[in-house]
């Protein structure tokens, strides 16, 4: 088994991933999670809706949200999807600042990593 080095993109993207389920009040799966979009499901054909829910603020639902993986947990080297279906209008900027602000509560990474994440984020998260 060979050594893997993890960039920091993918460790963000981790982070990012598990932020968004520390968020969620509960994640039981009370319905079931619609299919991947096929381009996904080409891109990681194995994987299954692992858990689920809805995540609100002050009591307006924002998303319902499934976590696809192979197996259960956090899968390292293995392909994972995060599907969220937004019941808002939201701006990606805005979603990228507020998840930095939210890494920074929990102590992650140096001001300049954050700085660098929320870049990135901004460039690949879309306005819902």
């Amino acid at each position: 088994m060979s050594a893997t080095i993890r960039s920091p993109a993918r460790n963000a993207r981790a982070l990012l991933v598990s932020l968004s389920f520390a968020f969620a009040p509960a994640l039981a799966m009370d319905r079931s999670a619609p299919p991947l979009p096929d381009p996904v499901a080409a891109l990681a054909p194995d994987v299954r809706p692992q858990g689920g829910g809805e995540l609100t603020f002050f009591g307006l639902s924002v998303y319902d949200g499934w976590y696809w993986s192979p197996a259960r947990g956090w899968p390292h080297s293995a392909p994972y999807a995060l599907d969220l279906h937004y019941h808002r209008s939201l701006d990606g900027a805005k979603i990228a600042q507020r998840s930095v602000d939210e890494i920074a509560k929990l102590g992650y990474g140096t001001p300049d990593e954050r700085t660098r994440w929320g870049a990135l984020m901004a460039r690949i998260f879309p306005d819902v």
